[in-house]
C-alpha cells in the first residue's frame, strides 16, 4: 500500500540538491506524531501493540493489519525497518534484532513468546 504526500516545497541543501536529512526529519515527526494518537488507544494484546507500531512507522490506520500481514509487504525503505526495531524496542524494553523481524515479520509470529 504505497502512501504518496505532496510537498509543496523540497528543502534543498548547500549544493542545491534535496536535503534527505530534512526529509527524515519530516517523516520521524509525521511518525511521532501518528505513534502519539496510537499510544491514547488502549492495546491489550502483544498482537495489538505490534498493530499500533506498524501503524506508527507506517503512518497506516492499525486497523487494517491482520495477523498475516508481512511488514516487509508495506515498508518503502531500510529506514523504517530500523525505525520499526527501535519502537518495538521503546514500546516493551525489549532488545529486538534485525534477523527477528526477519523471521518474524507478521503480527502473529511469536513475539516475546
Amino acid at each position: 500500500m504505497p502512501q504518496i504526500e505532496v510537498i509543496d516545497r523540497f528543502s534543498l541543501n548547500v549544493h542545491f540538491k534535496v536535503d534527505r536529512q530534512a526529509l527524515s526529519r519530516r517523516y520521524l515527526a509525521t511518525c511521532d506524531s501518528y505513534m502519539q494518537r496510537n499510544d491514547n488507544d488502549p492495546a491489550q494484546t502483544t498482537e495489538q501493540k505490534l498493530a499500533y507500531i506498524w501503524a506508527g512507522v507506517l503512518i497506516m490506520p492499525a486497523v487494517k493489519f491482520t495477523g498475516e500481514d508481512n511488514f516487509f509487504s508495506f515498508i518503502r525503505s531500510e529506514f523504517q525497518g530500523a525505525y520499526l526495531l527501535q519502537q518495538i524496542q521503546r514500546a516493551f524494553g525489549a532488545n529486538v534484532f534485525l534477523h527477528e523481524l526477519q523471521t518474524n515479520p507478521t503480527l502473529y509470529d511469536g513475539w516475546f513468546d
